[in-house]
């Protein structure tokens, strides 16, 4: 089989961006294709292949392009040709070509590399803050957060992931409460405090009358039965509900809470 010449990359870098593939050395068929805006890239040692030790192996398809123009056809060429990865064709590319990594397909065995490659890292304290203060106040913009909001839509999580999360949430507010000195009868009641707050707010937004609180419903009481207001608040729903009883039978005054047990 004839020896295929090396191509001089740099003359063909000077017209612009450019499509080059590499040629299996039994068939001359193609095995790789990529895109390049420089010389160097076609014999780089970075790809997710290995480069033809004949550099005669190594040709361009297209050239004089802009950079969009030969993104574009990249993917033609390994739509084209299809992927080995997955089951459509000979080149053994691993995306769909272009910019970022749209149909990359991930195996066990490379996830598995990925994952033992990450834990060797080790950031020291002083990287992390450094990291840290490079992020806070950092804004994020309409678009971010839109991209960020579609990526995350529709994303499951196991009933584990999610107690997991709650009972991380649930500690972490424990603690910050417990340093701020605020106990769980505190709590509560600002709970309460808060629902009376809701309710009062949506009354009014609605138009109607606003109940009265607890101590003014009190208050009120005892003065339609005429009886002392702290006497009232003492008695017990049962004791308020025998005075209620001799009120409506014409009992008044003192009668009212004769014999009931008042401190």
């Amino acid at each position: 089989m004839k020896t295929l010449a090396p191509v001089d990359f740099k003359a063909v870098a000077a017209t612009g961006c450019f499509v080059y593939c590499y040629l299996r050395r039994s068939n001359r068929q193609p095995y790789y294709i990529g895109v390049a805006s420089n010389h160097k890239r076609p014999t780089c040692r970075t790809h997710s292949c290995s480069v033809p030790a004949d550099r005669g192996l190594i040709r361009v398809l297209r050239a004089g392009l802009g950079w969009a123009e030969a993104c574009e056809w990249e993917k033609r060429y390994i739509a084209w040709y299809g992927r080995i990865d997955n089951g459509t064709g000979i080149l053994r590319n691993r995306t769909d070509g272009g910019e970022g990594f749209q149909g990359i397909v991930y195996t066990e065995e490379w996830r598995e590399k990925i994952k033992q490659s990450r834990q060797r890292i080790v950031h020291l304290p002083e990287y992390r803050a450094k990291q840290r203060q490079s992020h806070l106040g950092k804004p994020i913009g309409q678009a971010q957060r839109a991209k960020i909001s579609e990526a995350l839509k529709g994303r499951a999580h196991s009933a584990e992931h999610v107690k997991r999360r709650a009972a991380t949430r649930l500690a972490a507010e424990a603690a910050k409460r417990a340093s701020l000195g605020i106990t769980e009868e505190m709590r509560q009641e600002r709970k309460r405090r808060n629902a009376r707050e809701w309710y009062r707010r949506q009354v009014m937004a609605s138009g109607k009358a606003v109940k009265a609180d607890n101590a003014e419903r009190i208050k009120q009481a005892a003065l339609r039965l005429g009886v002392n207001e702290d006497i009232w608040g003492r008695l017990t729903s049962a004791e308020k509900q025998l005075v209620r009883q001799r009120y409506r039978r014409g009992w008044r005054g003192e009668r009212l809470i004769d014999g009931l047990q008042v401190a």
